[in-house]
């Protein structure tokens, strides 16, 4: 069983201006969602896709960066992190495709993907 790092999301106020400033930093395109409040930069070279998403000034977040994981043996992978202290947040499974919110240690968000293919 392995997992891969598939992305990294910046939770940030002003998601299409923070995405222009790291796609200048690693000189790479930024492709913006319809509304602004959200954006993305490709994966490249070793690095996984950069994602960013603009949350309510009001809101409250534990986190404002977040490791996103994928794995094809999602169960036995999530089983496996709360076993070494990860705590879980909650499961979604939509579509048939299971996604867990989790703690580590330090109260800090990730997230475990199930990959399909």
């Amino acid at each position: 069983m392995a997992i891969s790092l598939t992305h990294v999301t910046f939770e940030c106020a002003h998601a299409a201006n923070l995405a222009a400033f790291w796609g200048r930093m690693v000189e790479r395109e930024v492709a913006f969602g319809a509304d602004g409040s959200m954006a993305a930069i490709g994966r490249f070279r070793d690095v996984p896709e950069l994602r960013f998403l603009g949350q309510a000034a009001n809101r409250k977040s534990s986190g404002r960066l977040r490791l996103e994981f994928a794995t094809d043996d999602w169960l036995a992978e999530m089983d496996r992190m709360v076993w070494h202290g990860a705590r879980l947040l909650g499961e979604v499974h939509d579509g048939g495709i299971a996604r867990a919110t989790l703690l580590d240690p330090e109260g800090n968000i990730f997230c475990l993907n199930e990959l399909r293919g």
